[in-house]
């Protein structure tokens, strides 16, 4: 635990309160950008934290195939945190 991060320079107005309690610290994670897939008739990017390897490039290889296909639809049926 005394290795997280958790210098004043990190701006824990963030992640304090924002699905997690008792928050002690927080980590950066990689980010890669997913896309363009194609999601209510909309071409959208979206951003992926992760330290797999190889998710990001996989998932961009699943979104060309959607798109292909016809692209996706969302719908919200509930809107909560669980």
């Amino acid at each position: 635990i005394d290795a997280l991060p958790h210098l004043h320079s990190l701006n824990y107005s963030k992640v304090y309160g924002a699905n997690c309690e008792t928050v002690i610290g927080y980590v950066p994670l990689p980010v890669g950008i997913v896309g363009p897939i194609t999601l209510n008739n909309q071409s959208v990017y979206f951003p992926m934290a992760t330290t797999e390897g190889c998710l990001v490039a996989s998932t961009n290889r699943g979104c060309k195939a959607i798109t292909e296909g016809g692209g996706a639809v969302s719908v919200i049926t509930r809107d909560g945190i669980t």
